[in-house]
């Protein structure tokens, strides 16, 4: 049965009936492969409890669910524990070598741990290592890693924004945001994130607001509520500089 339920997309009901025949190696692969789902939603609270079904000796001998854990520290903003994950994700592969898991599982960790890694140089003052580390990212991310491949493509720009790139970051994130056909997912909104970033940081103030106003309706399509505030944060940070206080208070 939760075989049957994980052929056809329901990963919360795979896992129900996984748990409940005791196989936790089965519950523990359904969850690795609902990881991109649960990003793409911004989902931190399943992470955490999928977790909690789970025995803790069981989470520090699997690179997948490692990297679960990761991406819940990610929406906390706990990237110093984040950091120590990271490490023993890559001590467990470098032991084992990747012999137990599937090849194209093995990629797609060490994709993540780029991304992480490269969102970590950002905020290290290491742009040019950012922008390496986010192209690699970038290159082994598969499309249905929406959340993922926005995520790139939003510290990719600030990157090339703090490393006098402004004009060429810009450029990227305007050809990402009109090829990119769902103009109101995660991958579209963090490209929006990334734009109002660059254009706030050069001083454009009036094409920071557009951009903010573009982000807050995609948001608001999608219903990702974090997304909706940070457009409301953009306009009130124009609004605050425009002197116009009433409505920065609002935003």
């Amino acid at each position: 049965a939760s075989i049957w339920f994980e052929e056809h997309g329901f990963i919360e009901e795979a896992l129900q009936h996984a748990l409940a025949a005791g196989d936790l190696d089965l519950a523990a692969r359904q969850m690795y492969t609902g990881l991109p789902t649960a990003l793409n939603h911004v989902d931190r609270p399943t992470l955490e409890r999928w977790l909690r079904l789970l025995p803790e000796e069981m989470i520090q001998r699997h690179p997948g669910l490692l990297m679960i854990r990761a991406w819940a520290l990610q929406f906390m903003w706990r990237l110093d524990l984040q950091a120590q994950v990271l490490k023993q994700i890559e001590d467990l592969l470098d032991a084992d070598g990747g012999a137990s898991l599937l090849e194209d599982d093995v990629q797609l960790l060490h994709a993540q741990i780029l991304l992480l890694r490269a969102q970590r140089a950002y905020f290290g003052n290491q742009p040019t290592r950012a922008i390496d580390l986010c192209q690699q990212a970038l290159a082994l991310l598969p499309p249905s890693w929406i959340f993922g491949r926005g995520a790139a493509m939003l510290f990719l720009g600030l990157s090339m924004q703090a490393n006098g790139q402004a004009q060429a970051a810009e450029q990227l994130m305007l050809d990402g945001y009109g090829s990119h056909s769902d103009k109101a997912d995660i991958f579209a909104l963090l490209v929006m994130d990334s734009l109002c970033f660059i254009h706030l940081h050069t001083g454009q103030l009036e094409q920071t607001r557009q951009t903010a106003h573009v982000l807050l309706q995609g948001s608001t399509h999608s219903g990702i509520a974090f997304h909706r505030s940070v457009g409301h944060w953009f306009l009130g940070l124009v609004c605050y500089q425009c002197n116009e206080l009433e409505d920065a208070a609002q935003y």
